[in-house]
C-alpha cells in the first residue's frame, strides 16, 4: 500500500537505514543521505506518523560523516514535503526524487545529536559500494591537488560534492558538462578498458566477456549507481551476455532489449531526460552514422568520414533533445563533442588506475597523477575560455511539442530519401530543423508593441522580478537569496526557458542577501546592459560578488536616485531613493538598507516596492509622488512594518503581488498587511509559484499563476511552524522519544 503524501511537519524523530551517501556540499555546510525510514515519531504528542518510503535526510556541518551504508540512525529535525516546479525552466526536483524511491526531505536539527543505532552488515552491497568509492578516492587524493581532485571526482567516480554550482555551470556553457557525471559515454569507455584488459589476460572470449561483465558492474557500483550508469549497465549487460552464451547479437537489438529492461525495472525513466538523452543518441550514432558518412568526400579516409558522420549523427538527434530538457544550444558544445570522447578516454585511463594504485605501489601517485592533473588542469583553462565565447550558451525557449514532432518527422524522410537529391535535401533538413530550434531566442520574436510581459518569480524568501517590455528590451529587479544559489536555480533557467538572451538592465533595489544573492550567477552567465542601485555603500559578501562578476564582465555599475535623470533609463520612473535632507542625522552605525531601497513605477501602471518600509512610505505620500497603479509589488514580503493602510489606499492597486517563501520564519505576509490589502485581489509565491502578469497598453491586465491555489487560502497569513524545540528545551516531550 502507498504511503500517503509527505505534508510539512516540525519537531520529529526519525529511525532508518542509510541507503546511499549523496555526499556533502564544498563548504561543508551540510551533507545528505538517502534513508529508508523505520520510525517516524512526532515529539509534541507522542504519535506515530506515516512512513514514507524513502527520505532525503540532511544534516548539518560534518555530523554524520563517518556514517556507513546501511547504519542504522536516529535524527531530530523536521520533515519536507517535495514541491513541484514553480518557475519556468525550474528542474523538477520532485520527479527526480520520487523517481529513486524518495518522497520526502528530512532536516536534522543542528543543535540536536545524531545517533548512530547500530552499524550494517559489512556485506550489504550498498555498504561494499560506498567502501570501494572511499578506497578509490583516497587513491585519486594521492596524486592530486585540492582542485584537479575534485574534477576528478566528478569525471571518473560521479562524485560532484566537491564542486561548486558555478564549475558545473561553466562545463555546461563549454559543452563538456557531460564529464562531470559518469553518463553511459563513461561507462562505455571504461568498460572498453576493461576489456582491453580482459584480452591481455585471455583469449577466450567467454572469459573476456564475464571478466568485462564483472569489472563493469565493480565500477558502476563504485560510482554510486546511479540512472545513467544502471541504464548504461542494462544496455551493455545484454550484448556482454550474448558473447558469455556465444549467441550473435545485433548492436540496434541490443539496444532494443536493454531499453525494455530499464523501462520493465523503471518505466517512469521514459519521461526522465537522461533517459531520452542516452537512447536518442546512441539510436542516432548506430543509425546515422553511415548515411551521414556519405556527405563527405570520398577522399577522406573511411573511418574519418564515419567518425565524422558518427558525430553529426549524434549531434542531430541531442539538439532538439538538449533544447526541449535544458532550453539551451551549446555551439561550443560541437567542438567539446568532438575532443570529449579522446579526453574522457585519456581521463579514465589515467584516473582508474590512480583509483588503484595511487598510494599502494610506489611511485604510481607521481607517475599517473602529473599527466592527470596537468590533462585536468588543460580541460579546466579550455572549458574557462570557451563557456565565455561570444554566444557560447544560446537560450532556445520552451519548443512546441507539435513542431518538434514535425521537424522529427521531415528529418527521418529526409533520411529515407534515396534520390538524387538526397544529400542537399538533407543538408536543406538539417538547416530547417537548427532553424526551428533558433527561432523562439531571435530577437524579433520577443517584440510584442503594446505589451509589457512581468514574471514574478518564486525565489523563496526574497525578490526576483523579471520584465520584458514591447521593444523587445528586458529588465531583472532583484536576485534573490544566495543559500540556495537562486540565479543558477531559478533565474538563469528561466531566462533559458523564455528564450531571453540579454538583460537590458538588472536592478539590485539594496543590497540585502535575500535580494542580491543570485545576482553574481546571473551577471557570469548571461549578458547584461548596466547593473543598477541605490548607491548606499555596502559590504555585503553576495552584493561584493556581484559587483565583482560585473567588473570582470565589464557591465558599467550605476547608482539611481529619485532626483537624477538619465537618458538611458528605462520606462520608469525612480520613486526611492529620496535626496538627503540639508541637515542630515549623524549616519547610524549600520545603515538602513531598506529605508533606501530602490522603488520603481514603470510605465504607470506597476510599483515595485522593494522593502520599503512604512517610514518611508509616509515619506513619499508627503512628497505627492505617490500615483494609482493597477499592480502592486508588495514591499518587504508582506512584512508588518511595510505597507500601511494610507499606503494601499493612495496607490488602489487592482492586484498586489507578495513575494515570500513557504517556510519562511518570519511570519510574512503578515496579518497587518493583509488588513491593509483588504479589498485587493492577492497572489503569493509561497502559494502559486511564479506568477506571469500580462499588461496591454489600453489597461487590459492577465494574471496566470503557475500553480492553481485556493482563493481563501491568499488572504490567510502564513503560520509560523509551532515552536516544539523549545519545548523539547523544557523537558516536554513524549515518554521514551528521545531514549
Amino acid at each position: 500500500m502507498d504511503a500517503p503524501p509527505a505534508v510539512d511537519r516540525a519537531g520529529l524523530m526519525l529511525e532508518g537505514r542509510l541507503r546511499a551517501d549523496l555526499g556533502g556540499r564544498p563548504d561543508g555546510a551540510s551533507h545528505a543521505w538517502i534513508l529508508s525510514p523505520a520510525r517516524l515519531l512526532d515529539l509534541g504528542s507522542g504519535q506515530a506518523q506515516p512512513l514514507p518510503s524513502g527520505l532525503r535526510l540532511s544534516v548539518a556541518g560534518t555530523q554524520g560523516v563517518d556514517w556507513v551504508p546501511g547504519d542504522r540512525v536516529r535524527v531530530l529535525g523536521d520533515l519536507r514535503q517535495l514541491r513541484p516546479p514553480g518557475n519556468p525552466g525550474e528542474f523538477d526536483v520532485r520527479g527526480y526524487w520520487m523517481g529513486r524511491g524518495v518522497d520526502a526531505a528530512f532536516v536534522a536539527r543542528r543543535d540536536r545529536p545524531l545517533r548512530r543505532l547500530a552499524a550494517g552488515p559489512l556485506w550489504r552491497p550498498e555498504a561494499l559500494a560506498w567502501r570501494l568509492q572511499r578506497w578509490l578516492m583516497r587513491g585519486l587524493a594521492s596524486g592530486l591537488d585540492r582542485r584537479s581532485l575534485a574534477l576528478a571526482r566528478g569525471i571518473v567516480l560521479g562524485d560532484k560534492s566537491g564542486l561548486e554550482p558555478q564549475d558545473r555551470a561553466q562545463y555546461a556553457r563549454s559543452g563538456f558538462a557531460d564529464l562531470l557525471v559518469v553518463s553511459g559515454a563513461h561507462f562505455a569507455l571504461a568498460l572498453g578498458l576493461f576489456l582491453l584488459l580482459a584480452r591481455r589476460l585471455t583469449r577466450r572470449r567467454r572469459v573476456q566477456a564475464a571478466l568485462g561483465l564483472f569489472l563493469g558492474l565493480a565500477y558502476a557500483l563504485a560510482t554510486g549507481f546511479e540512472a545513467p550508469v544502471q541504464r548504461a549497465f542494462t544496455l551493455f549487460a545484454v550484448w556482454l551476455l550474448a558473447r558469455l552464451l556465444d549467441l550473435e547479437c545485433e548492436s540496434l537489438v541490443s539496444l532494443a532489449l536493454g531499453v525494455l529492461l530499464i523501462l520493465l525495472i523503471q518505466p517512469g525513466a521514459l519521461w526522465e531526460g537522461g533517459f531520452q538523452l542516452s537512447v536518442g543518441g546512441t539510436l542516432a550514432v548506430l543509425t546515422l552514422s553511415r548515411p551521414l558518412a556519405a556527405l563527405w568526400p570520398v577522399a577522406w579516409p573511411a573511418r574519418l568520414r564515419l567518425f565524422l558522420g558518427g558525430l553529426l549523427g549524434g549531434q542531430a538527434a541531442l539538439l532538439p533533445l538538449l533544447a526541449w530538457t535544458f532550453h539551451q544550444l551549446c555551439w561550443p558544445g560541437l567542438l567539446a563533442s568532438a575532443l570529449g570522447l579522446g579526453v574522457m578516454a585519456a581521463l579514465l585511463g589515467l584516473g582508474l588506475p590512480l583509483g588503484l594504485l595511487g598510494g599502494r605501489l610506489p611511485g604510481a601517485a607521481w607517475l599517473l597523477g602529473r599527466p592527470l592533473s596537468c590533462l585536468l588542469g588543460w580541460l579546466d583553462a579550455l572549458s574557462a575560455r570557451m563557456a565565455h565565447w561570444p554566444a557560447a550558451a544560446y537560450s532556445t525557449g520552451l519548443p512546441s511539442p507539435l513542431w518538434m514532432g514535425l521537424a522529427l518527422a521531415w528529418c527521418l524522410a529526409l533520411l529515407s530519401y534515396r534520390g538524387p537529391w538526397r544529400r542537399r535535401t538533407l543538408g536543406a533538413g538539417l538547416a530547417l530543423g537548427l532553424g526551428w530550434l533558433l527561432w523562439p531566442g531571435l530577437p524579433w520574436v520577443h517584440r510584442h508593441p503594446g505589451e509589457t510581459r512581468l514574471w514574478m518569480l518564486d525565489v523563496g524568501q526574497g525578490d526576483g522580478l523579471l520584465m520584458e517590455f514591447g521593444d523587445g528590451r528586458t529588465l531583472l529587479v532583484d536576485g534573490g537569496p544566495g543559500r540556495p544559489d537562486t540565479g543558477g536555480w531559478v533565474l538563469v533557467p528561466a531566462l533559458r526557458a523564455l528564450g531571453i538572451q540579454h538583460l537590458d538592465w538588472i536592478v539590485a533595489t539594496h543590497a540585502d542577501a535575500d535580494h542580491v544573492g543570485g545576482l553574481a550567477t546571473v551577471l557570469d552567465q548571461v549578458p547584461c546592459g548596466e547593473l543598477l542601485w541605490n548607491g548606499q555603500p555596502n559590504q555585503e559578501p553576495f552584493w561584493t560578488a556581484a559587483r565583482e562578476q560585473a567588473r570582470q564582465r565589464g557591465v558599467p555599475l550605476r547608482p539611481l536616485r529619485s532626483d537624477w535623470r538619465d537618458p538611458r533609463d528605462g520606462p520608469w520612473a525612480v520613486l526611492n531613493p529620496r535626496p538627503p535632507a540639508r541637515r542630515r542625522r549623524a549616519s547610524p552605525k549600520r545603515p538602513d538598507t531598506n529605508t533606501a531601497s530602490v522603488v520603481l513605477r514603470v510605465q504607470d501602471w506597476l510599483l515595485l516596492a522593494g522593502d520599503l518600509p512604512k517610514a518611508a512610505e509616509r515619506r513619499l505620500l508627503k512628497a505627492g509622488v505617490v500615483e494609482p497603479v493597477a499592480v502592486l509589488k508588495v514591499g518587504h514580503h508582506g512584512s508588518r512594518g511595510a505597507t500601511s493602510a494610507a499606503w494601499t489606499a493612495a496607490l488602489r492597486p487592482q492586484a498586489a503581488l507578495i513575494s515570500c517563501s513557504v517556510r519562511n520564519r518570519f511570519g510574512h505576509p503578515s496579518p497587518e498587511a493583509l488588513a491593509a490589502l483588504a479589498g485587493t485581489r492577492l497572489w503569493r509565491t509561497d502559494l502559486q509559484g511564479c506568477v506571469a502578469v500580462v499588461h496591454q497598453s489600453g489597461g487590459a491586465l492577465a494574471l496566470v499563476p503557475t500553480v492553481a491555489a485556493d482563493p481563501a487560502s491568499l488572504a490567510l497569513p502564513r503560520r509560523r511552524e509551532a515552536s516544539v524545540w523549545k519545548r523539547l528545551e523544557a523537558g516536554k516531550v513524549a515518554e521514551g522519544a528521545d531514549e
